[in-house]
């Protein structure tokens, strides 16, 4: 068995202060694991270089059953080699569905290619004051195709829901924070959708997402 030489400084109860230009060896767990300490969250880097982005969809009405092929909102990913990271999706109560319940999200991202390119003009606006130069679209109520052969996806439901106690939930805003962990592939098309207790009009869907050049298997 080869001898491995680590040299570091194990994990202690303080940051460690250097000057400027000074060599110091790395730090690492008393296992061994190399640390990593990063300077900024992933996501204010990526709204730092303009790669965030959002869309908001228009009003619509929830549905009361797990849909079929009927998406609330969708986001296409046009690029040839940039894929899209759902950051956040949400969607907030703008007219009172008169009654106590509560909002939840859907969210369903099919095989690349599957569908046609709905070519939605809905707005994309950055979080960092930038204008939109990608090739994204986003566009409201986009019938997808059917769950089987070739598409094998689903309806998931993501985050937890937003309750209204009272009938009147105007400003209830279910909110879902994604984290990158969904990636939609150029050619891809990410959709989300709204069910409730009553099936009346006024939720308007958003979704967040960030770019990035990607190594995907």
């Amino acid at each position: 068995m080869a001898k491995v030489d680590i040299t570091g400084y194990a994990r202690g109860i303080a940051r460690a202060q250097f000057a400027e230009g000074d060599e110091a060896r790395f730090h690492v767990t008393p296992g061994g694991e190399q640390l990593i300490a990063q300077g900024l969250p992933t996501e204010t880097e990526l709204a730092r270089q303009g790669a965030i982005w959002c869309t908001v969809g228009s009003s619509v009405t929830p549905v009361i059953a797990i849909p079929t092929t009927a998406a609330l909102l969708s986001l296409y990913n046009g690029e040839v080699a940039k894929s899209l990271l759902i950051i956040a999706v949400g969607a907030l109560e703008t007219t009172s569905e008169a009654a106590a319940g509560q909002n939840s999200i859907l969210a369903r991202n099919d095989v690349p290619l599957f569908n046609a390119n709905p070519a939605g003009a809905l707005l994309i606006f950055g979080t960092s004051g930038k204008q939109y130069g990608g090739k994204a679209n986003a566009k409201a109520s986009v019938t997808l195709g059917a769950i089987g052969a070739n598409n094998q996806v689903g309806w998931v439901p993501v985050g937890g829901h937003a309750s209204r106690v009272t009938t009147t939930g105007v400003g209830v805003n279910a909110h879902v924070e994604m984290y990158g962990r969904w990636i939609v592939q150029p050619g891809g098309l990410f959709s989300i959708s709204v069910i409730a207790q009553t099936a009346v009009a006024g939720v308007t869907p958003y979704i967040v997402f960030g770019e990035a050049l990607l190594t995907l298997p």
